[in-house]
């Protein structure tokens, strides 16, 4: 779906200049090399004329390469795999991203724990009015830490479906899960910043054999177009270089342009964001997610630490309980 919105024309009206000037280069390049005397001696216009025609003709040669592209992307280009390693090479990324769109849920947490530790507290007072057992204290704390981090926790992710209640006016479900729409536009934001946009995609495809079929597919459509040229400009080239020069050429142009398209990466890349506009697609993919899936965006990182954040308001409860009841004569 990303690649279906390159379009041949959309391409060379964008791109066309960006093109030309590597064109250019590798013509510059490729005659200075094998004839540099008599390219310097050519007048500027047929200069010009050869530009124009190897230009036209790697137009021609880039719709059946977009072609090709599209028809193997799956096999070129695997974005989930690419946002995995992106992720994994970069931790603190993926820790800043999970305090941002879980920030919110991260203060329900506490706030809960201390309205709950408030009301539960009251509890323990009347407990200890009643009864004056020492044991009570540091017991009931551990009950007190524990569950209200437990209740916190629970009220983010549970329950996962919206229950409509008081006519409307509530809409009884998890916390994380009532923001889906606000997050989703969040995470979408942060994940087409720093993970998945076009310099992190080349980067991606060049380290992977997804490369060679790339090239692969551009020298074939090269070679083709090359043929073009020469049996178009057959009066010149030839004569030149010689017919048997004419395939250490084609591997010349599929280096020599690899070489250049880095002095070109700005160009390339602002089409590709312009164009992929990942936040389009994966904003409303984010938004639409059934909920039981929604929330496995976030659950996984609370279910790591959970017996964590469980045992340390158990612990910290029973602390708690004891330095009451001796500050009590307990």
């Amino acid at each position: 779906e990303v690649i279906d919105r390159v379009e041949p024309e959309d391409f060379f009206r964008r791109l066309g200049p960006t093109l030309g000037e590597c064109c250019a280069a590798v013509l510059e390049k490729l005659a200075l090399k094998h004839c540099p005397q008599v390219w310097s001696m050519l007048p500027e216009p047929v200069k010009v004329e050869l530009r124009e025609k190897i230009l036209e003709q790697s137009q021609q040669m880039f719709r059946p390469i977009i072609g090709d592209l599209k028809a193997n992307v799956n096999q070129i280009f695997n974005i989930k795999q690419m946002a995995v390693d992106a992720l994994i090479e970069d931790k603190p990324l993926l820790v800043k991203m999970f305090q941002e769109i879980g920030r919110k849920e991260f203060t329900f947490v506490l706030h809960v724990a201390a309205v709950m530790g408030f009301f539960l507290g009251i509890v323990q007072m009347l407990l200890w009015a009643n009864f004056k057992a020492a044991w009570s204290l540091p017991v009931s704390g551990l009950f007190i830490g524990y569950f209200t981090n437990w209740l916190a926790i629970t009220m983010i992710f549970r329950p996962v479906q919206p229950h409509i209640i008081c006519g409307g006016y509530i809409n009884f479900q998890g916390v994380f899960l009532k923001r889906q729409q606000q997050v989703a536009q969040e995470l979408s934001s942060m994940i087409c910043t720093h993970v998945i946009y076009a310099r992190k995609m080349l980067e991606f495809v060049i380290k992977t054999e997804g490369f060679q079929q790339v090239l692969g597919i551009y020298q074939t459509h090269m070679e083709n177009a090359i043929d073009g040229v020469v049996g178009r400009a057959q009066v010149v080239l030839p004569v030149f270089v010689g017919r048997d020069a004419i395939r250490g050429i084609k591997d010349e142009v599929v280096q020599i342009t690899l070489e250049e398209l880095p002095n070109h990466s700005r160009e390339i890349e602002e089409y590709m964001d312009r164009t992929f506009a990942l936040n389009e697609l994966i904003g409303p993919r984010l938004r639409g997610l059934p909920p039981e899936q929604f929330e496995g965006m976030l659950r996984p990182v609370f279910q790591e630490d959970e017996w964590m954040i469980l045992t340390l308001g158990g612990v910290l409860g029973v602390v708690v309980g004891t330095l009451q009841a001796f500050a009590l004569g307990s």
